[in-house]
């Protein structure tokens, strides 16, 4: 009696739970159709050709066939498209969703003083997307085998062999309170950037070399939270006190190998106002890369090696790693009291 009716409870509760899941995945197909019109309300175009459920009973696989998203803005432009993109989650962690998509490519163009568009080719991208209350508040992708291309002339295409992208809007998470002592503003975002293994393509050899082993750049974003990327928004986010901290940037490069970590913010003409860190070794292949790509003057070039050659002196050879200050002050980036660069504004108001 006692196992007839154990056998009635479990198969109520299957029943009752395979009920849940046909149920659920009857309105995933009815959600995506919403997400797509919120999206578009948003300034964001999801298209794609047909979706399907599957995954019974531990999962819920959702698969689009073709899909796009693209967004377009007066200050610059997305494009997303791959023929399958899956979207995996659990029944019971319905905010946390696992994506994966094959032969992706993404289009991003920023029109800053000149108009940079950088286009990605993937054979493989994974993504975990974290939801706090519908909003998206954690997001990580990992790409293999990426191709980073562009039209500008400045920018050279490479070849990567992984790269990260991991997202964390801390004011969703409620992370967002300014500290204590009061002299930081209330974080709206950490962002991370991983590349290993960057081989730059096309004829020629950069003065570093064609490899770069290793990228990794952490930053946090505080202030008021810009709602676009444009001229009046970044104004009213610098005007409260908006900064983006440094937390860690290194790269090796070569004979070139850099650790730094800083504050900026923009001045008045929206070029970046900060200070530096700099712990380098190599700094002279630094000189030369920046001379060759015209992006230092001769003049300074000679000042800079001369200066590098005594500091090299105090700190005990070449082999030896160096720490500068650097200064970024009325669009002139500084090493000590040494300008080494002119920089343009990240954004021209209209």
């Amino acid at each position: 009696m006692k196992i007839k009716t154990l056998f009635t409870v479990v198969l109520i509760a299957a029943l009752a739970y395979s009920g849940y899941w046909y149920y659920i995945a009857r309105t995933i197909e009815d959600r995506m159709a919403r997400v797509s019109h919120d999206l578009k309300a948003s300034g964001y175009d999801l298209d794609y050709e047909d979706v399907s459920v599957s995954g019974y009973p531990y999962r819920f696989v959702v698969e689009m066939g073709d899909a796009r998203l693209q967004s377009k803005g007066r200050d610059g432009m997305l494009s997303a498209e791959t023929p399958l993109l899956q979207a995996i989650t659990q029944p019971w962690k319905p905010d946390h969703w696992i994506v994966i998509a094959e032969k992706a490519r993404t289009d991003l163009v920023l029109k800053r003083s000149e108009t940079l568009e950088i286009v990605s080719e993937s054979s493989l991208i994974r993504g975990s997307l974290v939801f706090i209350d519908g909003a998206l508040a954690r997001t990580g992708i990992e790409m293999e085998n990426v191709t980073l291309s562009s039209p500008s002339q400045s920018f050279r295409p490479m070849e990567v062999e992984k790269m990260e992208i991991h997202i964390r809007r801390t004011h969703i998470e409620r992370a967002d309170t300014p500290s204590k002592d009061g002299l930081f503003e209330a974080k709206i975002a950490d962002v991370a950037l991983t590349l290993r293994n960057a081989v730059i393509s096309g004829e020629g050899s950069p003065a570093l070399g064609k490899k770069i082993a290793k990228f990794d750049l952490d930053t946090t974003l505080r202030g008021t939270r810009p709602l676009a990327w444009s001229a009046e928004e970044l104004a009213v986010w610098r005007d409260s006190g908006g900064t983006l901290d440094l937390n860690r940037l290194a790269l090796e490069w070569g004979r070139l190998s850099i650790k730094a970590d800083g504050d900026f913010a923009l001045d008045e003409a929206f070029r970046l106002l900060g200070a530096v860190t700099l712990h380098i070794k190599g700094a002279d292949a630094l000189i030369g890369h920046l001379a060759a790509r015209d992006m230092i003057s001769a003049e300074n070039a000679v000042i800079a090696r001369e200066s590098l050659t005594f500091m090299q002196l105090a700190a005990g050879g070449e082999d030896q790693p160096l720490e500068l200050p650097i200064l970024i002050q009325d669009g002139v980036i500084s090493a000590g009291p040494i300008p080494i660069a002119e920089i343009d504004p990240v954004i021209r108001p209209r």
